[in-house]
């Protein structure tokens, strides 16, 4: 297709390959500068990520339950509608959330470490390799999250 500018009867082609040319250029340099080229920054932009997600929900729940709270009227939480838990519940979660908490931080914080210990194993008399370590950390991963909820 021939583009021709109808004052001076000009090819114009050219000049709009060579801009997005030039815009794709631009593009791909923009996401070379994005991309994760480590596996340090490949988590490091997951978890930033992640977080940006989660605030993202729990901003949209705040808000869905202000307008809920708007159209019946309410101005703040009614004693009604709280239910306080009994006192050995509230015992209990004190005493059970704390040291929970601490062990899936201690589990999260100990998979850097862990990659050393796998990659100082011998397989078949090789030593792992990154893709080995990889599958299996992928391996355990997905079976803490199929079978974690079943335990």
């Amino acid at each position: 297709i021939q583009l021709y500018s109808s004052a001076a009867n000009i090819n114009i082609l050219p000049s709009i390959s060579s801009a997005a040319c030039a815009m794709h250029n631009y593009e791909m340099s923009l996401l070379k500068q994005v991309a994760p080229t480590s596996p340090e920054e490949l988590f490091n932009h997951s978890l930033l990520g992640l977080g940006g997600i989660i605030a993202l929900m729990r901003t949209n729940r705040y808000m869905e339950s202000k307008r809920e709270k708007a159209a019946k009227g309410e101005s703040g939480p009614s004693k009604r509608s709280v239910k306080s838990k009994p006192k050995s519940v509230q015992s209990l979660q004190l005493r059970f959330l704390p040291v929970f908490w601490l062990l899936r931080l201690a589990f999260w914080m100990s998979g850097p470490y862990f990659y050393q210990v796998y990659a100082s194993k011998i397989f078949n008399g090789e030593f792992a390799t990154q893709t080995i370590i990889s599958r299996i950390f992928l391996f355990g991963f997905l079976s803490i999250a199929t079978l974690g909820p079943l335990t």
